[in-house]
């Protein structure tokens, strides 16, 4: 079960995956790079959270999402913020020409590289830049470069 909320105050929408309606990624409105790179993944069909986040997010609202895991959450945050960005792509060599557009922010390193693998082959087919920068917060982190 996926459930969105919006940051504005409406309340909660909940959309249990057999209930969820038949869209494909074409219907959310993604640029060809996006849904060339998303249908070079494997994937078909949006599941319910993406199905919910992607049209909210590319809209400019600020949303929280809950799904389990496993169910794409990843790709219904990036494939919106990458959709937003592309229209400021460049092909230049100059690091002036590309600036920050995004700041994604991860609870560990597993989950940041997982993140990163992500993006960096939902970004394959644009002139996006996915840089990583790791960082040392945990102990357990700080032990594990030891």
């Amino acid at each position: 079960m996926s459930e969105i909320n919006t940051l504005a105050g409406d309340s909660a929408s909940t959309l249990a995956a057999e209930a969820a309606p038949e869209i494909t990624f074409a219907d959310l409105g993604l640029a060809p790079e996006l849904l060339r790179a998303v249908l070079d993944e494997g994937y078909t069909k949006p599941t319910p959270i993406q199905a919910q986040a992607i049209p909210l997010v590319i809209g400019g609202q600020d949303i929280m999402g809950g799904a389990q895991t496993g169910t794409g959450k990843t790709a219904a945050f990036t494939l919106p913020i990458l959709q937003r960005i592309l229209p400021f792509a460049s092909s230049s060599p100059s690091p002036a020409k590309h600036p920050v557009r995004a700041l994604i922010l991860a609870p560990t390193r597993g989950v940041g590289n997982a993140g990163f693998s992500n993006q960096s082959r939902l970004t394959a087919n644009t002139h996006r830049c996915v840089p990583c920068a790791p960082s040392v917060a945990s102990t357990s982190d700080r032990r594990s470069l030891n």
